[in-house]
């Protein structure tokens, strides 16, 4: 029996830019705080491919671009979705403020929601007890969701209202 001792090559011409751009976008949406380091482990242990290290910091940079501007647009549509939640439950009761930047948007401070159906059915149904919790939010601009619940006579939780706000202090 023969003993194969070629290389393993490692190497892949068809692992070009665009194709790396394509799945960071995806690891960038979820981890966007990721190191170059990590991105070049990542695709030897995921996809047996050893990358150029220019190539993964230009395709790092395209990748990020990519994502924050969906990002972006993602946020400009916030206003239509307040728009929509006030025209679909009437009386619920909804704030979002923004601080005015020059010469660009305004940037995002906190989206607050409690729907008209979630307090009638708090107030008819629940236990007369609020707890609050939060969590981090762990897309490219980060920030925190934090919710109003209250116990259901299943013992199960109830979600009274939201906020999505950039940073928790004592103003959200």
């Amino acid at each position: 029996m023969s003993k194969h001792d070629c290389p393993t090559d490692f190497r892949n011409k068809q692992a070009n830019r665009k194709w790396v751009v394509r799945m960071l976008e995806k690891v960038l949406r979820f981890d966007p705080e990721i190191k170059h380091g990590q991105i070049f482990d990542l695709f030897k242990k995921d996809y047996k491919v050893i990358m150029d290290k220019n190539l993964i910091f230009r395709a790092t940079k395209e990748a990020r671009d990519l994502v924050e501007d969906s990002e972006r647009e993602k946020y400009g549509l916030l206003w239509d979705y307040a728009n929509e939640l006030m025209r679909s439950n009437p009386r619920s009761t909804m704030r979002m403020n923004t601080t005015p930047m020059p010469e660009s948007p305004p940037q995002f401070e906190r989206f607050y929601v409690c729907l008209e159906a979630c307090k009638l059915g708090f107030k008819a149904g629940c236990r007369p007890l609020i707890g609050l919790d939060g969590c981090f939010l762990k897309g490219y601009y980060g920030g925190q969701l934090l919710s109003v619940v209250g116990q259901d006579g299943n013992n199960q939780i109830y979600v009274i209202a939201y906020a999505i706000v950039d940073v928790e202090n004592k103003d959200n």
